[in-house]
């Protein structure tokens, strides 16, 4: 199974390679999933590149095995950096660096229910470390290096970076569809609650998502990593969407 999301919203590009798990004389289910996301300003060619300059998570989602009258409920293990930067490349002195210089580095997890199939509610913890030990100046400039921007002319913020310490996170999110007609096959609209709690992020925020496409139930669809555990793979059919968050 292939699962391609294109964002209308601009950050990243999510591309979704799935494993398929079957048990003999039974009906195959699509139990879990691999996914790699990759996060850049650069995909929208705005010709802006800064603070939250990019990022790299790998996925795996495993489905629990289902129960009579339980909602479905996933699991999802996450390796990732983030690499959080200036306003620009093109500053000269360290009074032009607007904002912390570090990157950051993680593993979480995190567990999806679905108490309804248009209700998802997730709860996760991450351990991660900031500063120097997160890699992120070697990765950026050794990516630098392969496009011809000179290391030198931009490199040198690393040396203000914060420093190396390690971090612990809570996280909490919570998504129902406004719509659960006939409607939300083609049209969505999401509000979306979040908030985490820790030593490196803490925050609150509410958004609202807006999907337009060939959708499926947040329960089976793949924006929401609900995929594995969904029906059977030749009863899914294909997913498409653009979205705005």
């Amino acid at each position: 199974q292939y699962h391609l999301v294109l964002p209308a919203f601009g950050l990243f590009v999510l591309l979704l390679f799935s494993t398929q798990t079957r048990a003999q004389h039974s009906t195959p289910h699509f139990t879990s999933q691999l996914s790699v996301t990759t996060e850049n300003d650069r995909y929208m060619f705005k010709g802006k590149d800064g603070y939250y300059t990019n990022g790299f998570m790998l996925r795996y989602t495993k489905a629990s095995a289902p129960k009579p009258n339980s909602p479905k409920r996933l699991h999802h293990f996450e390796l990732g950096q983030k690499i959080f930067m200036p306003h620009s490349r093109r500053i000269y002195v360290p009074a032009e660096i607007d904002r912390p210089v570090t990157g950051y580095l993680f593993l979480k997890y995190s567990q999806s229910i679905f108490k309804t199939p248009h209700t998802v509610w997730q709860w996760g913890v991450s351990a991660d470390a900031i500063g120097d030990v997160s890699g992120a100046r070697k990765v950026q400039n050794t990516f630098h290096d392969w496009i011809n921007v000179n290391s030198n002319w931009w490199g040198w913020v690393w040396d203000y970076q914060l420093k190396s310490q390690p971090g612990l996170n809570v996280h909490g999110q919570l998504a129902t569809a406004i719509f659960a007609g006939e409607n939300a096959s083609w049209f969505q609209v999401v509000p979306v609650s979040r908030a985490t709690l820790g030593t490196s992020f803490t925050n609150i925020s509410q958004g609202v998502v807006l999907q337009f496409g060939k959708l499926r139930l947040q329960s089976e669809s793949a924006f929401w990593n609900a995929a594995p555990g969904a029906v059977a793979p030749e009863d899914q059919g294909a997913e498409w969407a653009f979205y705005y968050y």
